[in-house]
């Protein structure tokens, strides 16, 4: 409609670099008090392949009981994205007293690794790997670090310091939505296993820098805006050890864990799922509207939150995730709010 709506078409040029890919379109409007309109656009270009997770995560020491003198199993999933099949055909462990196993799940496209750890693991300050053998020219080996030392000294470079990135705040900002109050505080109890079978809880935390739970709805149109910013920020610091889970709550109409997937799928979004039945974890995390997103600290402190699509939320996110990985460091900045969904009553 002349002067009332336009549709904008975004065209893309391969060859793509591997990664998040992140423009900004300008658009030239005849209104005084607006001459210009920025439009963000995002696209994540998956790598060849992908481990899931990347880190092979050390469990804390149990001190008595029959856990205590049980192994360890950890379950990992190669997929490969490439055209080219790629065939894992065994792996193996730097260190000796480690067991791992490739199943197949689709030739070529799908494998899931499982990793023994004898009782009362420990690494002994060394950096150690599992490496999967492949048939593929280009990666006939690829390493797996145990542990987050391990996956740390390897990509030592890739955070910057934080101090080189002051964070800017907004002094006196209104917090308008409950979950902001949490900020500075212990993050609620919460106990859910993913679609993949991993838990989700409070004892978790600590094997992670960071750990990012975004709580979406899979029918919230802010959600699906917001999910890809999500994806780039995995694709970029799920090798540093961060976590992220995309805890799943209801808003009007249930959706079945197959259906979510779809949704995630079409976002291109590689994220863990968990499923909050009745929305009781959101509600414990003051959530009262989508998306809302937390950044929580190894020792269970809710680092930052943020409620709503923010159209910075890549750059404010990285801030907080390169300020816990590089030095440990609070940078205590009032949470922002953007536009949200409200969920089912």
């Amino acid at each position: 409609m002349r002067g009332r709506e336009y549709k904008l078409f975004v065209n893309t040029r391969p060859p793509y670099r591997t990664g998040a890919i992140r423009s900004d379109v300008m658009l030239r409007t005849n209104i005084e008090s607006q001459m210009e309109i920025f439009v963000s656009a995002y696209a994540i270009v998956p790598a060849d392949f992908e481990m899931t997770p990347p880190t092979i995560p050390i469990p804390p020491i149990l001190q008595d009981g029959e856990a205590a003198s049980l192994p360890s199993i950890q379950i990992l999933n190669f997929s490969n994205y490439g055209k080219k099949p790629i065939r894992v055909t065994g792996a193996t462990c730097s260190d000796s007293t480690v067991n791992a196993s490739v199943f197949e799940v689709i030739a070529g496209k799908q494998y899931r690794v499982t990793v023994e750890l004898p009782p009362r693991y420990r690494a002994g300050g060394t950096d150690h790997f599992v490496t999967l053998i492949t048939d593929d020219e280009a990666h006939r080996a690829i390493e797996i670090p145990i542990g987050q030392q391990a996956a740390q000294a390897r990509h030592a470079q890739a955070a910057a310091p934080a101090a080189t990135q002051p964070t800017q705040t907004a002094a006196g900002a209104k917090k308008k939505f409950p979950a902001l109050e949490l900020i500075g505080k212990a993050a609620p109890p919460i106990a859910l296993t993913t679609l993949d079978g991993a838990p989700v809880g409070n004892p978790e935390f600590e094997f992670h820098p960071a750990t990012v739970l975004n709580f979406f709805a899979a029918n919230c149109p802010y959600c699906k805006r917001q999910i890809p910013k999500v994806e780039a920020l995995r694709a970029k610091y799920e090798s540093l050890g961060v976590r992220f889970v995309n805890v799943c709550e209801t808003m009007r109409t249930p959706f079945t864990p197959d259906q979510v997937r779809g949704v995630m799928a079409d976002l291109s979004a590689n994220l863990e799922i968990a499923m909050d039945a009745g929305n009781r974890y959101g509600r414990s995390y003051h959530v009262t509207g989508f998306p809302v997103l937390f950044v929580v600290k190894p020792d269970g402190t809710i680092d930052h939150a943020v409620s709503g699509d923010k159209a910075n939320l890549v750059q404010m996110i990285e801030e907080k995730l390169d300020a816990l990985i590089s030095e440990g460091a609070v940078a205590k900045s009032p949470a922002e709010d953007g536009p949200t969904s409200r969920p089912a009553s």
